[in-house]
């Protein structure tokens, strides 16, 4: 298991055909790299999650302004990569909540080789981040 904490930047995005289409875009224009990406429908607003790989959010922050999307946040969150295992998830989300920690939101997909990246917005990042470190170090969690 590999853990760091990276920065989700959220939106509330038009909910249109092609809006999602035309902010990647640009984001892909100006080489902004899109590495998670978690979007889901309101009723008249989608709220979307974007993990980008450009470590300066500025730029993006401009180019989502510039397409007259607001209300952006930016937030420290988990970034967890680990081999898919039946348990792990248990496991992961049980350890967070004996420590008092809330996950607020939790997206992850598996590729073919049994690869899983999970982003987790906790209530307390900094506190969830040592003790998934710590976690890491021992028995029931170094197979993951």
């Amino acid at each position: 298991m590999k853990i760091k904490k990276v920065t989700e930047v959220s939106c509330y995005m038009e909910n249109k055909p092609g809006v999602l289409g035309k902010v990647a875009g640009a984001l892909d224009q100006e080489g902004i790299k899109i590495i998670g990406l978690h979007s889901y429908e309101g009723h008249l607003q989608n709220m979307t999650r974007f993990v980008l790989a450009d470590k300066d959010l500025t730029k993006s922050e401009m180019i989502l302004r510039s397409l007259g999307i607001d209300l952006i946040t930016q937030i420290g969150v988990l970034e967890v990569l680990f081999q898919s295992k039946s348990g792990f998830i248990a496991k992961l989300t049980s350890l967070l909540g004996e420590a008092g920690i809330n996950i607020q939101v939790m997206y992850f997909t598996e590729s073919p080789d049994g690869a899983t990246m999970a982003y987790i917005t906790v209530s307390n990042t900094d506190k969830a981040l040592e003790i998934l470190e710590d976690a890491n170090k021992t028995e029931a969690f170094s197979k993951y």
